[in-house]
């Protein structure tokens, strides 16, 4: 059983089936949490009636941790801030997830995942640095040092941790906001 999570809203809902349903090509076996950022999205994805789909309401999610959007100066560091959380979210609340991998909503594949989970092998931390040309990087403002569109983690102290680190750096983009 693989276990994979990512978040989008309705806007996303498009994206999100077609990753869900590029899983579905290449594995039978998964559970794929998703984080609702709206109730709309929600009710759809329960109403789906699917067990691979386990949808998390973004009233259960704020709630767990204590935050809302309004905490952020901007929509966007709100959504990238979710990504260690549901990840901290999931692996607290579900034993059973030995790796947990988050996939953006926008990721479709075209393979089946077995050769990044070969790559990751006994590993507690998957995660991929940006690999953007010297011209690129110039240019670019407001991106960090590592890729957020595919992560690994093991439900270990070591996972846990790197987690909880990057939660504190989201959680300091709001400082002084509460």
């Amino acid at each position: 059983m693989i276990h994979i999570c990512t978040y989008f809203d309705f806007n996303f809902l498009p994206r999100g089936l077609a990753l869900y349903n590029s899983i579905k090509k290449f594995h039978s076996e998964f559970k794929l949490y998703i984080l609702a950022f709206d109730s709309e999205t929600y009710d759809y994805l329960r109403n789906l009636n699917d067990s691979r789909i386990v949808p998390v309401s973004f009233q259960t999610y704020n709630s767990y941790f204590n935050t809302n959007i309004d905490k952020y100066e901007d929509r966007k560091q709100y959504y990238f801030s979710a990504t260690p959380n549901i990840c901290i979210y999931l692996l607290n609340k579900y034993s059973e997830i030995d790796i947990l991998l988050y996939l953006d909503a926008d990721v479709y594949l075209f393979n089946s995942l077995e050769p990044l989970y070969y790559e990751f092998g006994n590993s507690s931390i998957g995660i991929c640095p940006h690999r953007l040309h010297p011209i690129v990087k110039r240019l670019t403002k407001n991106h960090g040092i590592y890729n957020v569109g595919v992560n690994l983690f093991r439900n270990n102290s070591m996972g846990k941790k790197c987690l909880n680190d990057w939660k504190l750096e989201c959680e300091s983009w709001f400082k002084g906001k509460q």
